[in-house]
């Protein structure tokens, strides 16, 4: 039955069992302060008490059904309106999870603005380093080309000026350069001396100096006078190359005799050399197309002497590098290696040896000249 059919005639003043209890105390409390009354009219209080509880425990029965029945149906109704809340969830149409996801793909928006900013950030710093590492290799680069280049080519510079030296100096007649003097001293007059004498600088280039008349009119005079000087103006001294004396005449006014002497009778200081180098025009004796020198001149220039030649002055020993102009081989640069009396073995700088004689050296074919 539901609780709108219920009557409000049978409804008490108070619908709790507290009051319903108050009541009943009350009555019995009224019926023992009555308890001289007649038992007749006790009996009948007794029934009216039992209806009236009886009516409200009916009461309260049906009140208690219909609560019951109330939360049944707000039970059914807050599990409609869940299962309904269900379905906005599920279909995503729930306000509060619209709310909540708005405020989440905000963040979410925002969160990935930021990230998306971060790596523009760091992608444009990466590429910003990584063209300042192509720059910095690219400068590295060019600057060691041009240092590899500019080394290169002063080493081919020096190469260049080294090789036209030798090559200059290979051109040049091996006395084609003014030789400087040495300080001139006293000559015995000894003729062993004479022999074991070395020509010096000065001797050569003295005797370099002399036109080709003036040499074959000393030669004449050398022939066989090996005595001393016939007057004071007149002094005998040894050829350059053999020891042979060679006959020079002095002004004594120009040239005063010196103090310093080892031996009785005149002396006298050797004529300075010329101030510039000799003169090698082809009027001269020791041009390059002159006939070929006499043969005591070329037994002079050639002297054997054990691991050694003298040549024309020069003392060349096995090991010395030396240039050799060759009138058939051209002109080339070598190591003395061996010293025979009948030739020379000379050393290439490609390791080839070449065997020249002493017999061609003296012809003036192939001259030498010891490298400094």
């Amino acid at each position: 039955m539901d609780i709108d059919q219920t009557e409000p005639s049978t409804l008490p003043s108070t619908g709790t069992r507290s009051e319903i209890a108050k009541t009943e105390s009350l009555d019995d409390a009224q019926s023992e302060d009555h308890g001289s009354d007649a038992e007749s009219s006790r009996s009948l209080v007794s029934e009216q008490t039992r209806q009236k509880r009886k009516g409200a425990l009916e009461v309260l029965g049906h009140i208690e059904e219909n609560f019951a029945r109330l939360r049944e149906k707000l039970y059914e109704e807050k599990i409609s309106e869940l299962e309904d809340e269900l379905q906005l969830l599920i279909s995503e149409q729930h306000p509060e999870l619209a709310d909540t996801l708005d405020r989440l793909e905000e963040q979410r928006r925002w969160s990935q603005k930021s990230a998306e900013n971060w790596r523009d950030t760091r992608t444009a710093h990466v590429r910003n380093m990584y063209n300042a590492s192509l720059q910095s290799i690219g400068r590295t680069y060019e600057e060691s080309k041009f240092k590899l280049r500019k080394t290169m080519l002063h080493r081919a510079e020096r190469m260049m000026r080294a090789a036209s030296d030798e090559k200059r100096e290979l051109d040049r007649r091996i006395f084609d350069k003014y030789i400087p003097p040495a300080s001139p001293g006293p000559v015995s007059e000894s003729y062993s001396y004479l022999k074991s004498r070395i020509p010096t600088d000065y001797a050569i280039n003295l005797v370099m100096t002399l036109n080709r008349r003036e040499a074959d009119d000393d030669l004449q005079e050398m022939k066989g006078r090996l005595s001393t000087p016939n007057s004071s103006t007149e002094r005998y001294y040894p050829n350059p190359a053999n020891g042979l004396p060679l006959t020079l005449q002095y002004d004594h006014r120009r040239y005063p005799p010196t103090s310093d002497s080892y031996y009785s009778g005149p002396q006298h200081h050797l004529p300075p050399p010329p101030l510039g180098p000799v003169d090698y025009s082809p009027t001269t004796v020791y041009a390059r197309h002159q006939p070929p020198p006499t043969e005591l001149e070329a037994l002079s220039n050639v002297q054997v002497d054990d691991s050694r030649i003298i040549y024309r002055g020069s003392v060349i020993q096995v090991g010395d590098p030396v240039f050799v102009d060759n009138a058939t081989s051209g002109r080339f640069t070598a190591k003395l290696v061996g010293v025979t009396n009948q030739e020379l073995t000379l050393q290439r700088t490609n390791g080839s040896k070449t065997k020249v004689s002493l017999h061609s050296i003296r012809a003036d074919t192939v001259q030498l000249k010891r490298k400094e």
